[in-house]
């Protein structure tokens, strides 16, 4: 049997990626220095704008539209009056853009001769002054806004403009002129629909008089007086039949299925027994139980006596009957579908004779009766539009003499000389938040497209190899200044994070301690020696006999490093070249337990050095055994492969990145490189970390060290400053 197979939900329903807020913080404080530049530029342009601004100020006046105006055309459905729901009120707001309306404005304000709004508006080419329409369309546009109160009939009608007063006498010309223009709608209506309304009316009596006239001549034509009532006896009893049609016809084509089956099958007992029809027969269901009962029990009892066992016979005899009484139960259940399909047939053809029957009596009196509603609906339409002409027309005489105004003033507008544009408090406000927002957008795309090591986490995951150390950028130091730092603690942090790798890498080897350790890097300039000659040094505080080899041969940096001096002496090339031996270029330091091998003289070509003389692997073996840690320094991977040749007896390799500055697709590239030489690759050490707080998920160990700094340099914690009095 095979397993029930699984559902998988994570399949079917893939994890929504979160949004991780607290390395977007990280981000943000790493580039804290454009976030910065972006949120003062903002808010220098938006002080500059506030200053430079032209002021505005505004004038409102208000108005209030009454619920339903006195409309004196008003058919059902055909043009209403009723000013109460809200697209109404918008229709009358968007009423004082109106072209004509602002243009009537203008003139009389003289705006078009306002110096002060003349210089807002151009002019089309080859023209000194702006056109009307242009005035119209920057009055709608820029100056004036009408808004509906929220839940009231009021609408307040706002201007701004440079000048105060002018703003004022705007906004009450506007409404002045809207006023106007709506009384004169107004009263042109009522007349244009009282001259409407009688001429209507004398057409529409004379319509209905005619007919009436015609509905009646019909009637003593055809007799037909009683139609209606004669139609509703019809029509109920043709409902009635097509009820009994349709039913017959459910009936019938219910059966005709059981029908087909039991006649295909003829009087075969076995083929009938296995229709539906026949076998949910509760008579059939009841023998075929019994029936495969006893066809059990024959069939366990055959098993303990033979044919001619009395209880053989006896059982075999009831079997028989059972079957032929299961046989005669089928028999009689297709007998009675057949019956029951050949009443339903019968019957649907008696409802369907009545039914056309009654049908046909229905189409005579359908034909009577199609004139005589036309007519009659006829007469009905023709009465109602008069009636309701004669109503209008009586009210629109009582008013069309009327001269009305529906719109009521509720406020003029007034002087006010507090300018409502710019606003320096909100301009600002919004200056901090744009700011803000623009500046954390920048330095999100600038780490977007940043393909630098940006946390260890990213180099965690990108490389598959643990971050050993995390060593900060050391402020302060000068450019040829020696980064001793693990001796002199002239940087406290960098210190201890030498000592954290120090214990890192004897956690790794704690089962077998790794005496040959190789540091490297994927480019130059990312502080392989500085990594390994302080690595070193704390070592050798630990009281372990360490020497480190310089075996970058193109640009050593060891013996600069630790003494400061830059002349050549004997080193791994003399080695390498069997003209020294091993205790020749061995140079020891102010260091207690510390040594070292500089790179030796200048070599023509270090690759071909390492390939033909094959001594490197013997220098490692010959100081292995003299002292306890062989540190070697090497050449970048992408630059040279002078370190791939070094790799024989190496135990052990770390891999040196500098922060926020080596690409992550050359770290991957020189792990795939070194793997791929069969290095013992180990770990990286991220170097020159810009923000000792800004590097993801080492944030307590930053601020537990940050608390306890001064503590540790007053007391020498490490043994590395001595205590003060």
């Amino acid at each position: 049997m095979n397993p029930k197979p699984t559902m998988n939900t994570f399949s079917e329903h893939p994890p929504v990626p979160e949004i991780d807020l607290k390395a977007l913080y990280h981000i943000l404080r790493q580039r804290w220095q454009v976030v910065l530049a972006c949120f003062a530029a903002t808010i220098v342009l938006a002080l500059a704008y506030s200053l430079v601004a032209t002021k505005k100020y505004a004038a409102t006046a208000t108005i209030k539209i009454p619920e339903q105006t006195q409309k004196v055309v008003d058919f059902d459905g055909v043009e209403s009056g009723d000013l109460h729901t809200l697209e109404s009120l918008r229709t009358v707001e968007q009423s004082f853009t109106s072209s004509e309306l602002l243009e009537q404005v203008i003139k009389i304000n003289h705006l078009d001769q306002n110096p002060i709004f003349l210089k807002h508006v151009h002019a089309a080419p080859g023209h000194d002054t702006p056109a009307m329409d242009s005035m119209v369309t920057y009055f709608s546009e820029k100056l004036l806004k009408a808004t509906v109160r929220k839940g009231t009939r009021l609408i307040d009608v706002t201007v701004k403009f440079p000048d105060p007063d002018m703003a004022a006498r705007l906004a009450n010309s506007v409404v002045d002129e809207f006023k106007k223009r709506t009384m004169a709608e107004d009263t042109a209506e009522a007349q244009t629909a009282n001259d409407f309304l009688l001429d209507e009316s004398t057409q529409l009596r004379k319509k209905l008089q005619e007919s009436e006239q015609s509905l009646q001549a019909y009637r003593e034509e055809t007799k037909a007086v009683s139609l209606e009532d004669q139609q509703n006896v019809v029509a109920s009893q043709l409902k009635e039949l097509g009820t009994s049609v349709t039913e017959a016809r459910a009936t019938l084509i219910q059966g005709a299925t059981a029908y087909q089956q039991v006649t295909a099958s003829s009087n075969n007992v076995e083929t009938l027994a296995k229709l539906t029809v026949v076998a949910t027969a509760p008579q059939v269901a009841a023998l075929k139980t019994q029936l495969d009962q006893q066809q059990n029990a024959f069939a366990n009892l055959i098993q303990r006596y033979k044919s001619k066992n009395p209880k053989y016979i006896a059982a075999y005899s009831q079997l028989t009957d059972m079957e032929a009484r299961y046989s005669n139960a089928v028999l009689t259940v297709a007998q009675s579908v057949r019956l029951a399909y050949e009443n339903a047939r019968a019957a649907e053809q008696a409802s369907e004779s009545a039914l056309h029957e009654q049908e046909t009596e229905a189409l005579k009196l359908d034909k009577l009766a199609i004139q005589y509603n036309a007519l009659s609906r006829e007469v009905e339409s023709d009465q109602a539009l008069y009636e309701s002409v004669l109503t209008r027309l009586k009210q629109t005489s009582t008013v069309k003499d009327m001269h009305v105004n529906n719109v009521t003033s509720i406020q003029t507008a007034e002087t006010q000389y507090t300018p409502v544009w710019p606003k320096p408090a909100w301009i600002l406000l919004a200056a901090i938040f744009l700011g803000l927002g623009f500046g954390s957008i920048v330095a999100l795309a600038l780490h977007t497209f940043d393909g630098s090591v940006q946390s260890v986490d990213d180099l965690e995951h990108k490389t598959g190899q643990p971050v050993l150390a995390i060593i900060p950028q050391m402020r302060g130091v000068k450019a040829k200044q020696p980064l001793l730092v693990v001796e002199n603690n002239s940087q406290p942090a960098a210190a201890e994070a030498f000592r954290t790798l120090r214990t890192q890498i004897a956690t790794l080897t704690k089962n077998k301690p790794c005496k040959t350790i190789m540091f490297t890097s994927a480019l130059p300039g990312e502080g392989k020696t500085m990594t390994a000659v302080n690595y070193a040094l704390s070592l050798a505080q630990q009281g372990l006999n360490c020497i480190i080899i310089d075996g970058d041969l193109r640009r050593p940096m060891v013996r600069e490093t630790l003494t400061g001096q830059r002349t050549p002496t004997a080193g791994v090339v003399d080695f390498l070249r069997r003209e020294k031996k091993l205790s020749e270029i061995i140079q020891r330091t102010e260091t207690k337990n510390l040594c070292y091998v500089s790179a030796g003289n200048v070599a023509a070509n270090p690759a071909e050095l390492l390939l033909a003389q094959k001594n490197f692997n013997s220098l490692i073996e010959e100081a292995s055994q003299i002292f306890d840690r062989v540190i070697i320094d090497t050449a970048p991977i992408h630059i040279v492969s002078d370190a791939l040749l070094m790799l024989e007896d190496v135990q052990m390799v770390c891999l040196v990145v500098h922060a926020c500055k080596t690409p992550m697709r050359a770290v991957q590239r020189a792990c795939h490189t070194l793997k791929q030489a069969g290095a013992p690759l180990q770990g990286a050490v991220l170097n020159r970390t810009p923000d000792q707080r800004g590097m993801a998920g080492y944030d307590a160990y930053y601020s537990y060290y940050g608390a306890a700094k001064d503590r540790y340099d007053q007391t020498g914690v490490y043994g590395s400053n001595p205590a003060k009095p």
